[in-house]
């Protein structure tokens, strides 16, 4: 289950729009902006997020894209399995290139049972959490008491 640079970036540009009023709209440009992330590459990560059904896409003299639902009802295992694919916690988590169903490496027991824990914890955590402010850098919280 190891996760791409495009997974890395749709859950950046998700965090972006989760981090505005509800309903604003945003340009891919004004996204890879705010993130430091490549348009480009955004250009080709929103389809699929779009259908997903995790973000809407508006045309017109009013376009953007938009959050579908509010970020506390969208969970990161949505965002993963839009980019990376539904079968993702089917894959094996050290070598997924060589090891599958038919094909097992000597640690699929292992994940086999591992895995179901690990998309139910990635089902819990939302983007709203992901998006919510972190007082160290680097995403850590301040410990209680500390000060800034």
């Amino acid at each position: 289950m190891r996760l791409t640079r495009e997974t890395e970036y749709g859950v950046k540009a998700l965090v972006a729009l989760a981090r505005k009023p509800p309903g604003t709209l945003m340009q891919l440009a004004e996204i890879a902006a705010s993130e430091d992330l490549p348009g480009g590459f955004l250009a080709k990560i929103f389809p699929k997020l779009v259908r997903a059904g995790l973000v809407q896409s508006r045309r017109g003299s009013a376009r953007g894209y938009t959050l579908s639902r509010a970020p506390r009802a969208i969970s990161v295992r949505e965002i993963l399995e839009a980019v990376e694919g539904a079968n993702l916690f089917q894959r094996c988590i050290f070598w997924s290139n060589q090891c599958d169903e038919t094909h097992r490496c000597l640690l699929h027991h292992q994940w086999r049972e591992i895995r179901p824990r690990v998309r139910a914890a990635l089902g819990r955590l939302t983007l709203r959490e992901l998006a919510a402010p972190r007082g160290l850098e680097g995403g850590r919280r301040k410990p209680a008491g500390a000060v800034s």
